[in-house]
Protein backbone atom coordinates (compact mmCIF):
# COMPACT_ATOMS: atom_id res chain seq x y z
CA UNK A 1 0.00 0.00 0.00
CA UNK A 2 1.43 3.38 -0.98
CA UNK A 3 0.51 7.00 -1.48
CA UNK A 4 -2.87 8.35 -0.56
CA UNK A 5 -4.21 4.87 0.17
CA UNK A 6 -1.65 4.54 2.98
CA UNK A 7 -2.70 7.96 4.29
CA UNK A 8 -6.41 7.05 4.24
CA UNK A 9 -5.71 3.72 5.96
CA UNK A 10 -3.64 5.42 8.67
CA UNK A 11 -6.56 7.77 9.40
CA UNK A 12 -9.00 4.86 9.56
CA UNK A 13 -6.79 2.78 11.84
CA UNK A 14 -6.16 5.72 14.17
CA UNK A 15 -9.88 6.47 14.44
CA UNK A 16 -10.74 2.82 15.08
CA UNK A 17 -8.13 2.68 17.85
CA UNK A 18 -9.27 5.98 19.37
CA UNK A 19 -12.92 4.96 19.52
CA UNK A 20 -12.47 1.31 20.51
CA UNK A 21 -9.42 1.44 22.77
CA UNK A 22 -9.22 4.98 24.13
CA UNK A 23 -13.04 5.34 24.24
CA UNK A 24 -13.04 8.75 22.55
CA UNK A 25 -16.64 9.92 22.12
CA UNK A 26 -18.02 9.20 18.63
CA UNK A 27 -17.15 12.00 16.20
CA UNK A 28 -14.92 13.74 18.73
CA UNK A 29 -11.43 12.60 17.71
CA UNK A 30 -8.90 14.96 16.11
CA UNK A 31 -5.90 14.61 13.79
CA UNK A 32 -3.06 17.14 13.73
CA UNK A 33 -1.12 18.08 10.60
CA UNK A 34 1.64 20.61 10.03
CA UNK A 35 1.19 23.21 7.31
CA UNK A 36 2.84 22.58 3.99
CA UNK A 37 2.01 18.87 4.02
CA UNK A 38 0.99 16.82 1.00
CA UNK A 39 -0.65 13.40 1.30
CA UNK A 40 -2.52 13.14 -2.00
CA UNK A 41 -5.53 14.47 -3.85
CA UNK A 42 -8.51 12.75 -2.22
CA UNK A 43 -11.00 14.88 -0.30
CA UNK A 44 -9.60 13.53 2.96
CA UNK A 45 -6.04 14.37 1.95
CA UNK A 46 -6.83 17.88 0.74
CA UNK A 47 -8.80 18.54 3.93
CA UNK A 48 -5.47 18.86 5.74
CA UNK A 49 -3.77 20.83 2.97
CA UNK A 50 -2.67 24.46 3.17
CA UNK A 51 -2.00 24.63 -0.57
CA UNK A 52 -4.77 26.75 -2.10
CA UNK A 53 -4.42 25.02 -5.48
CA UNK A 54 -4.98 21.65 -3.82
CA UNK A 55 -8.18 22.45 -1.93
CA UNK A 56 -9.86 25.50 -3.46
CA UNK A 57 -13.28 24.63 -4.87
CA UNK A 58 -13.41 21.07 -3.50
CA UNK A 59 -15.21 21.46 -0.13
CA UNK A 60 -16.84 20.52 2.12
CA UNK A 61 -13.87 19.00 3.85
CA UNK A 62 -13.37 16.25 6.42
CA UNK A 63 -13.98 17.56 9.96
CA UNK A 64 -11.64 16.92 12.87
CA UNK A 65 -8.41 17.96 11.18
CA UNK A 66 -6.24 20.55 12.93
CA UNK A 67 -3.47 22.28 10.99
CA UNK A 68 -0.69 23.98 12.91
CA UNK A 69 2.43 25.84 11.78
CA UNK A 70 5.55 23.78 11.29
CA UNK A 71 7.39 23.08 14.55
CA UNK A 72 4.92 25.05 16.74
CA UNK A 73 3.41 22.79 19.37
CA UNK A 74 2.14 25.87 21.23
CA UNK A 75 -0.32 26.42 18.39
CA UNK A 76 -2.44 23.51 19.64
CA UNK A 77 -5.51 24.38 21.63
CA UNK A 78 -5.67 22.63 25.03
CA UNK A 79 -9.19 21.34 24.27
CA UNK A 80 -7.92 19.80 21.04
CA UNK A 81 -5.09 18.08 22.90
CA UNK A 82 -7.63 16.32 25.10
CA UNK A 83 -9.13 14.66 22.01
CA UNK A 84 -5.94 14.29 19.98
CA UNK A 85 -5.07 10.79 18.94
CA UNK A 86 -2.86 11.10 15.87
CA UNK A 87 -0.24 13.28 14.35
CA UNK A 88 0.63 12.39 10.79
CA UNK A 89 4.04 13.35 9.58
CA UNK A 90 5.38 12.63 6.15
CA UNK A 91 9.07 12.40 5.55
CA UNK A 92 9.88 13.73 2.11
CA UNK A 93 13.27 13.64 0.41
CA UNK A 94 14.89 12.69 3.70
CA UNK A 95 13.74 15.88 5.40
CA UNK A 96 12.32 15.82 8.90
CA UNK A 97 9.06 17.79 8.80
CA UNK A 98 8.72 18.39 12.52
CA UNK A 99 11.45 18.77 15.04
CA UNK A 100 9.71 19.30 18.36
CA UNK A 101 6.24 17.88 17.77
CA UNK A 102 6.54 15.21 20.42
CA UNK A 103 4.07 14.31 23.13
CA UNK A 104 5.67 13.03 26.31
Amino acid sequence: MTGVEAFETAIKLARKWAYNVKKVSPGDARHVFVDGNFHGRTVSAISCSTNLRSYQGFGPFVPGYIIIPYNDLNALDVRALQRLFTTLQKISDGQKLTENLAFK
